[in-house]
């Protein structure tokens, strides 16, 4: 259990020395650079620290239920005006 936790704080100060070496205040965020399997994959990698260090199993992806749930939304989407 000791070593579990170093681990994951060991993973949780690289990952905020990389955020911090990665952009600054005055950075530019432009809108059309925008990664979305980039973004997925930097959240699923932080849920998954935490769910490491609570001991318990990983999450994975799937191109089945993401298409469902994009399917899902756009049933569910009320008409504007």
């Amino acid at each position: 259990m000791f070593l579990k936790r170093i681990t994951f704080l060991l993973f949780l100060f690289a990952a905020m020395l990389g955020t911090v070496q990665a952009q600054s205040p005055t950075d530019k965020i432009d809108p059309e650079a925008y990664n979305a399997d980039l973004m997925v994959q930097s959240v699923l990698d932080g849920l998954n620290g935490v769910r490491w260090n609570a001991g318990l199993d990983s999450m994975l992806t799937s191109d089945i239920l993401y298409k469902a749930g994009v399917d899902i939304a756009q049933a569910i989407r009320l008409p504007s005006g």
